[in-house]
């Protein structure tokens, strides 16, 4: 007789086990958000415009505290400050991959060691007993090297 029969081949491969899947309730885990290097870029190209303003003798109601605030910081360095930020934004914008961090330290450290350079050869005389308002009032004056650079001047 030629019966002919066919048999069913189950075939089990070695680590192709169904695995479960997670019940429809329980959610994975998010990964937790990256800043957008983009938005970033963008804000300190626009900050960089924003204190591009404050070189010229203008009394708006938000541009001269921001501005006179950096100024004091920066003293000297102010003059670079605002090339610096969006030099730092445009590095932002344009960077494809990978970390930039150290970049724009390194660019917005720029105005510091400037302001600090400056300071220095400059050597304006300062009041010792009130140091930290006076390097203010002298950076906002564009005379000094301002409170972070003075110091590290």
């Amino acid at each position: 007789m030629a019966a002919t029969s066919q048999k069913k081949k189950t075939a089990v491969k070695s680590g192709s086990r169904a695995k479960k899947s997670a019940p429809a309730h329980v959610a994975a885990p998010s990964a937790p958000r990256k800043p957008r290097p983009g938005l970033w870029g963008a804000l300190l190209i626009f900050l960089g415009a924003f204190c591009v303003v404050g070189y010229f003798p203008v009394d708006a109601v938000l541009v001269a505290p921001v501005c006179g605030f950096f100024k004091g910081l920066l003293g000297y360095g102010y003059f670079l400050f605002p090339a610096a930020l969006m030099a730092a934004g445009v590095l932002l914008l344009l960077r494809r991959g990978g970390s930039a961090a150290a970049q724009v330290v390194c660019i917005l450290l720029l105005p510091v060691v400037l302001g600090a350079l400056i300071h220095v050869l400059a050597n304006p005389a300062l009041e010792e007993e009130r140091l930290f308002l006076s390097l203010y009032e002298t950076g906002a004056a564009l005379r000094s090297g301002g409170v972070i650079a003075g110091l590290l001047g």
